[in-house]
């Protein structure tokens, strides 16, 4: 049970304010609800659970850290408690510019990506062998993200939307 969902944590960093000190916010209901500054709080860390302010299934532990944080874990001299929390065993599969997306049962890839690429966004078919079929790449990266007035990303989404519904996804 929680007490208190919103702490201050603007607060907090200007009293520890060490080489060697490492702030970390758990902050499983303010991410996706709440305004976070990481830069401007001097934060090194955020954790969050996708069940909680993001709305996605349980099961996700989302992580980010400051460069900073990550040269601490790099030079840390206890290794890390669990295998799940080591950095080590994640920073290969990161890919902060592109997301994989599961299709829907019966959604085929060969028809749907055609059906976006006429509405003027590029997405691509799915790399991994067993499971190419199934998934689809968005990719988003450079101007795509750093210029909002373009609005790529809610374009690519809504063709997204429209292009699922085109080839015979109705949602449930």
């Amino acid at each position: 049970m929680s007490t208190q969902p919103e702490h201050p944590t603007l607060l907090i960093p200007g009293p520890i304010e060490f080489d060697d000190a490492v702030l970390q916010s758990m902050s499983h209901y303010s991410v996706g609800s709440e305004n976070i500054e990481f830069d401007n709080w001097k934060l090194d860390g955020v954790i969050t659970a996708s069940q909680k302010g993001i709305g996605c299934p349980a099961g996700l532990s989302i992580s980010m850290y400051s460069g900073r944080a990550m040269d601490v874990f790099k030079s840390r001299k206890t290794p890390p408690g669990s295998y799940f929390a080591s950095m080590k065993n994640w920073l290969p599969n990161q890919a902060n510019g592109m997301t994989a997306i599961y299709l829907p049962e019966g959604v085929k890839a060969p028809e749907l990506l055609p059906n976006l690429f006429k509405k003027g966004v590029v997405f691509a078919g799915g790399l991994h062998k067993e499971i190419a079929a199934k998934y689809i790449r968005f990719g988003h990266m450079g101007v795509s993200v750093t210029d909002p007035k373009r609005n790529d990303i809610d374009k690519a989404i809504k063709a997204l939307e429209t292009g699922l519904s085109d080839v015979g996804y109705q949602k449930a």
